[in-house]
This record gives C-alpha cells, structure tokens and sequence, in this order.
C-alpha cells in the first residue's frame, strides 16, 4: 500500500520515530471492515516520480508551494498564489519537490472484521507471523475470544 506525503509534515516526522502504520478501511453497507497493520519504509525516487507525473498540474503548484500555505490560507491567498505561479510557469508542469515522497507500508497483519448475530464481530486475521510458523489464518470469534 502506498501513500504520498512531504517528508517534513508531522505525520512523516511521527513515522521516523516510529516507523509502523494501521490503515483501516470500512464498508458502512456491508458492516465489514478490513485492517492492515505494517512497517512504513521511503520508497524510491523513480516511484515517487511516477506517481508525481500522475497527479493534476494545479496540484503541483499547490505541492511546490505547500510550505507558505498554511499562512496562504490563512490569509486566504492560496487560490491567487498557486494561480500566479502557474500562468508564470506557462501552464508547464513542474519538477516534483525533493521532499515530496511516496511512502509503503508493508503490512505484517491483516485482520478482516465481519458483523454477525447481534453485532458480534467475526474476526479473521492474517499475519507474516503465523504464516512463517505454519499456523493457519484463525478466526477470534471461533476461538470464543472476540479481543485483538
């Protein structure tokens, strides 16, 4: 799973202290959620520039100017700035920012939440460690314990 982010932003600052991630995706219709739990790594620089091509241009003025937007919006010239500063550029792409990058989180676990019989939750987990130990995926609430 992949995520793009400024390498300077909080969010990559609490990762280099801590180098873990949880996603966690949910499906309000079905009642169903899946959760991924893994070690976050820098990916390189050919796929954060693979991805960099993939997204709009207006987003890549917004990107290159990420640093002075808080105080833009703030004062609420963001719109005006990045405007400006891509009728100055003649509508051109720009070269992606050295501290903008894509980022994996390799997951270790992955457990899959399905509601059942009075809002019990059926919990199925996958995780590198059982699968190295050769013990088989297991489901908690067959095991009589609903807890992580």
């Amino acid at each position: 799973m992949v995520f793009f982010a400024n390498s300077n932003s909080g969010k990559i600052q609490q990762i280099d202290v801590n180098p873990r991630a949880s996603l966690c995706f949910y499906w309000p219709v079905l009642q169903e959620q899946a959760i991924v739990e893994g070690r976050v790594e820098r990916a390189g620089n050919e796929a954060s520039g693979a991805y960099w091509e993939k997204v709009p241009r207006e987003k890549h003025f917004y990107k290159s100017i990420e640093k002075e937007a808080v105080n833009l919006v703030r004062y609420g010239g963001l719109k005006d700035a990045v405007t400006e500063q891509w009728s100055q550029s003649g509508f051109t792409a720009i070269d992606r920012p050295m501290d903008w990058h894509a980022f994996l989180i390799k997951p270790d676990q992955i457990e899959f939440w399905r509601s059942g019989w009075r809002r019990a939750k059926e919990r199925i987990r996958y995780s590198k460690k059982m699968m190295n130990s050769g013990t088989k995926n297991y489901s908690l609430f067959e095991l009589g314990r609903n807890v992580k």
